[in-house]
């Protein structure tokens, strides 16, 4: 007999994401590479939100994320930035494994670094979908609140640089008022973060002996207007962003001799860290039982998939595939994004996904009917107050 449901007034939800999730299997297989430790962050937000409005305000973000992608100028990859900015990072036998975090429901990981000759130590948010690494800067004007680590106190480092106004990585010639400096311009829809293009003594930790390995001069961005950002909990430890993606100004690119422009880390939903790998230490084992794999598209500073459908159930829905498709204009595509909460698909294909759904659970669930206004940003809701045996996997 199928599980049934009796109607209900009191509210309780049944949210189904779509979710798009890339998981690796961590298997260290080489010596040329290093790693951080990731941290799950608990929330963005204020303690006082429901968790429906948590959701809702991870649905804008989300949303930020979609509308950021669109207008991204798409350009060749350089591969002369290692070399412009001095770095020195060559092959070596240190393995670095940072820590990464991640707590529900925000969604986000954070990984903690050292800077500059002080080894000011902050928290930075983990994005593939940032070119950029920007951390918050003492004497910034506009402001959000940095608990433990405060903000970072550029001019006590005796190895921090501004980046003159002529140098070849000021791209584009986005200068200080007086014409001497670069500046960096980061917008992110309705929030900005902008400042001072800056070079920069990294220190990363290492998994042996618990030693840690430094990488100098490299470019990141000295945020001293900071508009709008999510980090304003009351509790926020987060001080900027690290960026991770395929562009010239990335740290993987940087530093691509070492990390060999590969990542990976587990996606984990508890309060325990997991690690980010780099380069060898980033392999994936042979050995994994039913490991699927796909291609990225390449050339691309962001991290596109090709994609050809979606699937319920094992049966393959009615979207003509070239929705998801890369256009010649760059525009559409279907892009991978550790940085954007919730998956987004364009409305012809979302439509079809959501009837689907409907009529995946009403065949199962005798009587569970979605409700006919949703719930905050959410269209596609049910109550299961007075459901029993209701056990939905996706």
């Amino acid at each position: 007999m199928a599980p049934t449901c009796k109607s209900g007034i009191s509210l309780a939800l049944l949210l189904i994401f779509v979710m798009l999730t890339l998981i690796m299997a961590l298997m260290p297989i080489g010596t040329h590479a290093f790693s951080f430790k990731l941290i799950p962050i608990t929330s963005l937000f204020p303690n006082n939100l429901t968790l429906l409005e948590k959701h809702n305000k991870l649905v804008k973000i989300s949303q930020h994320r979609q509308e950021q992608h669109s207008v991204i100028m798409i350009t060749s990859i350089s591969s002369s930035l290692v070399n412009s900015t001095n770095s020195t990072a060559k092959p070596n036998a240190v393995i670095l494994r940072p820590s990464v975090r991640h707590r529900a429901p925000s969604g986000f990981y954070m990984v903690q670094v050292s800077i500059g000759s002080k080894l000011f130590s902050p928290y930075l948010v983990l994005d593939p979908g940032t070119d950029l690494t920007w951390v918050q800067c003492e004497g910034c004007t506009n402001c959000f609140p940095v608990r433990g680590s405060g903000n970072f106190k550029y001019q006590e480092s005796q190895s921090y640089r501004k980046l003159p106004c002529n140098h070849t990585l000021c791209v584009p010639k986005l200068c200080t008022a007086d014409g001497l400096y670069c500046r960096y311009d980061n917008r992110y829809l309705t929030s900005t973060s902008s400042g001072l293009l800056s070079t920069e003594t990294f220190t990363f930790p290492t998994n042996m002996n618990q030693t840690t390995v430094k990488y100098p001069s490299l470019l990141f961005g000295c945020g001293l207007d900071n508009q709008n950002l999510h980090f304003s909990a009351p509790n926020n430890v987060i001080a900027g962003i690290l960026g991770l993606s395929l562009s010239a100004s990335s740290i993987l690119i940087q530093l691509q001799v070492v990390t060999k422009r590969r990542f990976s880390y587990c996606l984990t939903t508890s309060d325990w860290p997991t690690l980010l790998l780099f380069g060898d230490d980033a392999g994936i084992s042979q050995r994994q039982s039913g490991l699927q794999k796909t291609p990225l598209v390449p050339g691309l500073p962001r991290y596109y998939v090709s994609m050809s459908g979606i699937s319920i159930d094992d049966k393959r829905l009615n979207i003509n595939p070239y929705v998801f498709r890369l256009k010649r204009d760059f525009k559409g595509g279907f892009v991978v994004d550790a940085g954007t909460p919730y998956s987004h698909l364009v409305d012809s294909a979302y439509k079809v996904l959501r009837q689907e759904m409907i009529q995946y659970i009403a065949q199962r669930y005798t009587g569970l009917r979605p409700i006919q206004r949703g719930m905050g940003a959410f269209d596609l809701c049910y109550n299961l107050t007075m459901c029993h045996g209701v056990n939905l996997s996706l």
